[in-house]
């Protein structure tokens, strides 16, 4: 996971973002809270598509279990607020597709 630090980053930035202001911050702590490492919540104006579609490209070519791992957190980021938006629910199918994984059982998105 290490060498995917910074594109784990950015994916589950924009979507603690997508919470809202109030709400960001939280919702990355709740996605991060297991990991040792030393980055931070970034800005939005670095969790666009220019910044997502790489991140994706390179956790395409994880192990499943990297994978997994990655949805994990960031399905923790859209649940922490109680309530999953549209452009959450659909950045996180976003990136289960694209990485070929399925979204984690805890979260029910209709």
């Amino acid at each position: 996971m290490l060498s995917l630090e910074c594109e784990a980053n950015v994916l589950i930035s924009s979507l603690a973002l997508l919470s809202g202001k109030d709400y960001a911050l939280d919702a990355y702590k709740a996605a991060t809270v297991e990991l040792l490492w030393h980055q931070q919540i970034l800005p939005e104006e670095v969790c666009g598509l220019e910044q997502i579609i790489p991140a994706l490209v390179k956790y395409n070519h994880a192990t499943p279990l990297v994978k997994q791992q990655l949805l994990r957190m960031c399905g923790h980021a859209v649940i922490k607020d109680g309530e999953i938006g549209n452009h959450e629910a659909v950045l996180l199918r976003a990136i289960a597709d694209f990485i070929g994984c399925s979204i984690p059982p805890f979260i029910k998105i209709d």
